[in-house]
């Protein structure tokens, strides 16, 4: 499925009014935590389990154009490779199912206190979410996501110093929709991808994400 990259590439030709009148430019790598993200259920014959993305490391980059010296327009990526588990049952325990990346793509605009050092910052960005899972025989998902958060920035210098901050995203999926399982029976209704199926529990998936950086402003 291409429709993620074709998202990609409109959200790099949005950015380009904003570069072309940008007074800085920043790049931020990060790593971080990731939490949260009730998946959905599963369900064959015999049982019912809830879904849930596992918590993990996630990475990514931000690159940043100033628009004023208080503005700034953001093409952010962050990456989570992890894996969905299954919890069947109050002493089942936890079973992971397979790997699975969880990627957010999205243009931000950010708010920060100037001047000084320390710039505390508010953020808010939409986007993309796109979830690959590992077997060869699921179907990647992706779908449209928003996210808000806050941080500071600490300037070392003029042109080096460290971003910390944290976001809460917000993915929008169809409830009862199957994921990851597109094998043309939907009328039917008899789908079976591993032997169950797999589908959003509600309208929206949440995820959190805390994360640390360096700033390189140019």
């Amino acid at each position: 499925m291409l429709r993620w990259r074709w998202f990609v590439f409109l959200m790099l030709i949005t950015l380009l009014p904003a570069a072309a009148w940008a007074q800085k430019f920043e790049i931020s790598p990060f790593a971080g935590l990731r939490y949260g993200g009730e998946f959905g259920d599963e369900w064959d014959d015999f049982y019912w389990a809830d879904l849930e993305v596992d918590d993990g490391p996630s990475y990514g980059l931000t690159l940043g154009f100033s628009v004023t010296k208080a503005v700034q327009v953001e093409l952010m990526w962050s990456r989570q490779s992890t894996e969905l588990v299954e919890t069947a049952g109050l002493f089942e325990g936890e079973v992971e199912l397979f790997d699975l990346d969880v990627d957010y793509y999205h243009v931000a605009v950010l708010y920060q206190w100037t001047p000084g050092h320390v710039r505390p910052f508010v953020v808010a960005s939409l986007g993309a979410t796109a979830f690959h899972p590992e077997p060869w025989d699921l179907d990647d998902e992706t779908r449209f996501s928003s996210s808000f958060g806050g941080g500071v920035k600490v300037m070392v210098g003029e042109n080096f110093g460290l971003r910390l901050e944290g976001r809460f995203f917000s993915t929008f999926v169809d409830e009862d929709e199957d994921a990851f399982c597109d094998c043309g029976c939907s009328s039917c209704g008899h789908c079976d991808c591993h032997g169950h199926r797999r589908h959003w529990d509600d309208d929206y998936l949440f995820q959190g994400e805390v994360r640390a950086g360096l700033i390189f402003a140019f």
